[in-house]
C-alpha cells in the first residue's frame, strides 16, 4: 500500500500510526524519511519460509553497522 503524504500527516494526527521522534521535514510525497543509528538489525529472508514466534530461529537476523562514509539502503 501507498500512501500520500496527506493521508500520512492525518493517520500520525488521528495517533493511528506513530513515528518517534517524528520531523516535518522528514516528510516526502508518499513516504517518511527515516534516519537510523549506525547499528540496526536487518532479516535474513532466505533461512526461512516465514517467521514462527513460536520457536528460536538462529540467524534470522543479522546485525548490521554501517559507517557514514557508506550509504545502506534498508528494503521493506
Amino acid at each position: 500500500m501507498v500512501l500520500a503524504d496527506r493521508t500520512i500527516a492525518r493517520l500520525l494526527e488521528e495517533g493511528r500510526i506513530g513515528i518517534e521522534p517524528y520531523d516535518d521535514s522528514l516528510m516526502q510525497p508518499s513516504s517518511v524519511d527515516v534516519r537510523v543509528d549506525r547499528y540496526f538489525r536487518v532479516f535474513r529472508n532466505s533461512l526461512y519460509p516465514y517467521i514462527d514466534v513460536k520457536a528460536e530461529q538462529e540467524g534470522l537476523t543479522e546485525l548490521v553497522e554501517i559507517d557514514d562514509e557508506t550509504p545502506f539502503i534498508l528494503h521493506p
